[in-house]
């Protein structure tokens, strides 16, 4: 978020025409018409719920992003629900939602195409995400920004995400204290960022999860070491092989107290 680029303007008005009706951008709150094949949609308004019904109609868009002025009002859920109902083909999607939002609408997963998720709420308190939310199985990134409790004991099979490669959040805890609060995830052999790894004495968070996920980056810290069982076990993580780390934490409990190691 604090990289960008800058273009001529000779450039950007070659790339306009080149791209024709494909893509469509527009900033403030000046009513256009959108070409009905537009394919790739940019809006920054105070006011996105205007916008609203004529982006329900474009058919053929693959991106949506709807950023908001500050002291601008983003959309309802209600509105957002629309959206993800009748735009079927998108691929990027990002939202700001007014309100307290309680729970991504359950249609979202109808989005096999989706690779890229953001959504920011700023009133949300306890976050549920959907049941099936599993099923999208294109997924790549899934970003949630806003405050409060994300839940994640209601999804099934979050595991099936094979390729998920980044999960961020800010502002938000998690209500299962982290990521690692859904079984198997090991599965997610392309996962790129992972802060936090509890191990348990239960199938589907054991330590050896980790063994196929070596494209994990920077920072990760593992807790509930104490639940494995033996050196023989903990080889089986193979810890050496992800290389991307830049910080590992290594935290465990018993009956001298808790303990951490920092490498």
């Amino acid at each position: 978020k604090d990289e960008w680029f800058t273009m001529h303007d000779l450039l950007h008005e070659l790339v306009v025409m080149v791209a024709g009706n494909d893509c469509f951008r527009i900033e403030g709150s000046e009513m256009k018409e959108f070409p009905p094949d537009v394919r790739h949609l940019y809006v920054r308004s105070k006011d996105q719920v205007k916008f609203t019904k004529q982006i329900c109609k474009l058919q053929k868009l693959r991106t949506l992003i709807f950023i908001t002025n500050i002291g601008g009002q983003g959309i309802s859920v209600e509105e957002l629900e629309g959206i993800l109902k009748n735009l079927k083909k998108l691929r990027v999607l990002q939202v700001v939602v007014e309100g307290y939002m309680a729970t991504i609408p359950a249609c979202i997963c109808e989005l096999k195409h989706l690779r890229f998720l953001r959504i920011h709420s700023p009133l949300s308190t306890k976050v549920h995400l959907p049941k099936n939310l599993g099923t999208i199985y294109h997924l790549q990134i899934l970003e949630l920004w806003g405050s409060g409790v994300l839940e994640f004991s209601n999804v099934k099979n979050m595991s099936h995400l094979i390729c998920l490669r980044s999960i961020r959040y800010s502002g938000y805890s998690f209500d299962n204290s982290d990521v690692s609060g859904f079984s198997g995830l090991g599965q997610l052999k392309s996962l790129r960022g992972l802060s936090d790894f509890k191990v348990r004495k239960e199938k589907g968070y054991e330590l050896q999860q980790l063994k196929g996920m070596n494209r994990l980056s920077g920072s990760l810290r593992i807790s509930g070491l104490d639940c494995v069982e033996s050196k023989e076990v903990a080889l089986e993580a193979r810890l050496s092989d992800k290389t991307d780390l830049t910080a590992l934490s290594l935290e465990w409990s018993g009956s001298s107290g808790p303990g951490q190691h920092t490498l």
